[in-house]
């Protein structure tokens, strides 16, 4: 086999009925095909870069596949080609059917531990063994990985609600939308702000990034909104630092509305500050998964 090369050799350009190309170098050409197999692999052989190829190729088919809201216990999982990762290398498992997990089961394709409890982010991880070709799924309270499985991948968290309810969703990509905006604050007043709020009721542990829903109340013109992530130093020393205002030219209590999308730090909180509001509600519209 030959070795991998490591300068580029110069070709001379053959003219037409002028040069004559010499039966003994006919081959020199495979040379450079050689080594290119040296590098990639070939079928049957240990080869110099195989293991680091094959790596990126599985690295690439990456995708998490995306869960579906069926009911208020269930959730379907779609069939994919999925990567999981051992902590040296990668291994490719694939469905070619749809599986579905049942919070009120225990086990597999269920809970992995304990009792279901409402009130309580749960976290979907693929689990597979070491000679299987397919993955199943469990349901975790765990944001770390479970225990007694070969592998685990983490692809989404869903909520049971106060009533042991899966609080409907819908995904596309890694952005999880509520079916219903979710409220986590209710005739609030930040004015003396900026004031930490956590969202940790609506936003899981695995996300970073949320879109809210903002409706304020304002006591007169002027009235202004400002969210940032937790530890922002935006000083709100005028309008320009706020999200949202009111006309500062108008007069009478002044409502506004709009939706802003914000950055979270590791505890799904914000920082918030309000001017000249007599209460604010903000709802959380989707959120965005920060995992591979």
């Amino acid at each position: 086999m030959a070795d991998i090369p490591v300068s580029v050799p110069v070709f001379a350009t053959l003219q037409d009925q002028r040069d004559d190309v010499l039966a003994e170098h006919q081959n020199d050409p495979n040379d450079e095909i050689s080594a290119l197999a040296a590098m990639v692999g070939m079928s049957g052989e240990l080869q110099s870069k195989n293991s680091a190829i094959m790596n990126l190729f599985r690295f690439m088919l990456n995708v998490l596949p995306e869960i579906t809201w069926i009911d208020e216990t269930t959730i379907e999982v779609e069939a994919k080609v999925v990567c999981f990762f051992d902590g040296t290398d990668f291994v490719i498992k694939r469905n070619t059917s749809a599986i579905q997990l049942d919070l009120s089961d225990s086990g597999d394709l269920g809970l992995d531990t304990g009792s279901e409890a409402s009130s309580t982010w749960y976290y979907v991880w693929l689990t597979g063994d070491g000679t299987g070709t397919t993955f199943s799924a469990v349901f975790s309270a765990s944001a770390s990985a479970p225990t007694g499985y070969d592998y685990v991948k983490l692809i989404g968290a869903v909520y049971n609600d106060g009533s042991s309810n899966i609080r409907k969703f819908f995904q596309q990509g890694k952005k999880i939308w509520y079916d219903t905006p979710v409220n986590v604050v209710s005739g609030a007043d930040y004015d003396s702000g900026p004031t930490t709020v956590s969202f940790a009721a609506a936003i899981p542990s695995i996300s970073r990034y949320a879109s809210f829903r903002v409706y304020q109340e304002g006591t007169a013109a002027n009235t202004r909104f400002g969210m940032a992530i937790n530890g922002s130093a935006r000083s709100y020393s005028g309008a320009e630092d706020y999200d949202l205002f009111g006309d500062p030219n108008g007069s009478g209590n002044q409502h506004v509305q709009a939706t802003i999308d914000c950055f979270l730090d590791d505890s799904q909180q914000v920082a918030i500050k309000s001017f000249n509001a007599s209460s604010i509600d903000i709802d959380v519209r989707w959120f965005e998964l920060d995992i591979d």
